[in-house]
This record gives structure tokens, sequence and C-alpha cells, in this order.
């Protein structure tokens, strides 16, 4: 009988080691895939986010009723949504000086990126930090004219030129923070050096975190709205698309992290909606579009 019990602990044991085993890698790629939060961001005390003015919703619907309404998908067509682009900035007071117009060829056309700096000038080597926010304002379509693209990207263009509006209102003197608009992100240029993002990022001083706007103005609250390039996705994330997502590969896992964590404690405590993040290798699908 004592021979007994002994060899049930024994198996007890082994099998509790082998889940042990099997399961800690699991937990472990869970959190680097997930980056679930436990505790929210306490933001310092000299944060002036409280100051902030807010964004505007009907401005940024009006922002994307224009450009959806209008062919972004080539040079001269784009050159309407540069002006429009511009005319904002001048209406928001956005001192003109501060603007950069990048041009580069690609074949025989002439593309612009937009570029507005705010705060520091940043050297090569500064120990100062440099900041990114970026959007493309192209569109792709497959239909001969029909160029809505509300979502991929008038939304994420509205959100950057109300980004641009209020940053525009606050005093950087220890940063520098760049507002982009791209050109040339959609095909036939996806993927390839000739994309406007590639053309900035080739030029641009050490860059500490970059945060690209794709497709912000999807929201559902419909089951089964969210798609996954991957199906077992939906046994992780929601299957709802009524939250906003943070994508990056596997090589910006901590700088992920504390973009979530500051995105998900100022949302939640204006009752917004849920953010979500996953890290993941560049090859998967949607993982490396910027």
């Amino acid at each position: 009988m004592l021979n007994k019990v002994k060899k049930h602990k024994k198996l007890t044991a082994f099998f509790i080691g082998i889940l042990t085993v099997v399961s800690i890698p699991i937990i472990v790629a869970y959190c680097v895939v997930t980056q679930p939060l436990f505790f929210s961001y306490q933001f310092p005390e000299t944060a002036i986010f409280s100051t902030l003015p807010k964004s505007n919703a009907i401005t940024l619907k009006q922002h994307v009723k224009f450009l959806s309404e209008h062919n972004r998908t080539t040079p001269e067509k784009q050159q309407y949504i540069i002006d429009y682009i511009l005319n904002n900035l001048k209406n928001n007071s956005i001192d003109k000086n501060v603007i950069e117009l990048q041009t580069y060829a690609v074949g025989n056309n002439s593309y612009q990126n937009i570029i507005v700096h705010y705060g520091k000038n940043i050297t090569a080597n500064s120990s100062e930090k440099k900041y990114i926010i970026g959007a493309h304002y192209d569109a792709y379509s497959h239909l001969p004219d029909i160029f809505p693209a509300a979502d991929d990207n008038a939304s994420g263009v509205a959100g950057l030129l109300e980004i641009a509006r209020i940053i525009n209102q606050i005093p950087i003197t220890d940063r520098a923070i760049d507002i982009v608009f791209y050109s040339t992100e959609e095909p036939p240029f996806f993927r390839m050096s000739s994309m406007g993002s590639y053309q900035h990022a080739k030029n641009a001083q050490d860059t500490d975190l970059a945060i690209i706007l794709e497709m912000i103005g999807y929201f559902s609250e419909q089951e089964n709205s969210q798609q996954f390039p991957i199906s077992a996705m939906k046994y992780v994330y929601s299957s709802t698309g009524n939250f906003i997502a943070i994508v990056s590969d596997t090589n910006n896992t901590a700088q992920t992290r504390a973009v979530k964590k500051r995105f998900s404690t100022t949302l939640a405590k204006e009752q917004l909606i849920d953010v979500e993040s996953i890290n993941a290798p560049a090859f998967m699908a949607g993982i490396d579009f910027n």
C-alpha cells in the first residue's frame, strides 16, 4: 500500500512538472505578444495632459469626409490633398517655418511628405529624445473612379491634423516631435523603398519612438466584426471590433508596452475605448504594413 502511494505521488509530481514546463513558455509567449497590463500608468505631476485642449469630433468627421471624397492615387490628385493639409496647418496658426516639404522622385514622378517640426532641433548623437507621429495620405482603389479610403487612411490623416493642432498649443522644450504626412504608402509602392515613410526614415536623425496612425476609424459593436490574419487570434483577442490596437514587431516589446500603458490609462480615464496590443514577427500579415 505504501509503495502505491509513493508511485502515485511520483506520477503526480511528474505530470505537474510536465504541465509547468509546457505552461511557462505559453504564459511567457502570451505576455510578450499581448503585453497584458496589471497596473495603470502614473503620469508625473508635471504632465500637462489634463490641460490639453480636446480633439474636435466634428472637425475629425469633416476631414475624413473631405479626404474620402477625393482621388488621392496620383501625384496630380495628391497636390489637392497637400494643399488641404497645408491650409489646415496654417489655419491652426502653425508657423510655416516649422513645416518642411520633403520631395522625392519615384520613376518620372515627384511626391511629397509633409513634416511639421515641434520642439528642439535634434542633431546626430544628441541626448534629447525625438518622436515621430505619422500617417499616410495617399489611397488605393482597384475600382475606376471610386476612391473612398475613409478608414485607410483618411481617418489617420484626420487624427494627425488634430494632433498637430493640439501639439501646437504646448510649449515643447525638452524634446523633438515630428508630425509627418506620408505619400506613396499604398500599392504599387507598398513594401518598397519608394514608400514615403521609407524615404523619410532614411533621412531622419536618431528617433526614439515612431507612432503611425493607420486605419483608426473603424469601430463596431457587432460580434465577429473583428477579423484576424490567423484564426487562432480570436481566442486571444475580442471578436468585436470595438478597440484600438497597438501593433509592432518583436523588436519593440518594451516600447509597445510603454505606449499601451499610457494609451490605456488615458482612454480608460475618459471612458473612451479599450486598448489591445500585439508584438509579432514581421512576416505575419499586417505587422510590417508601416
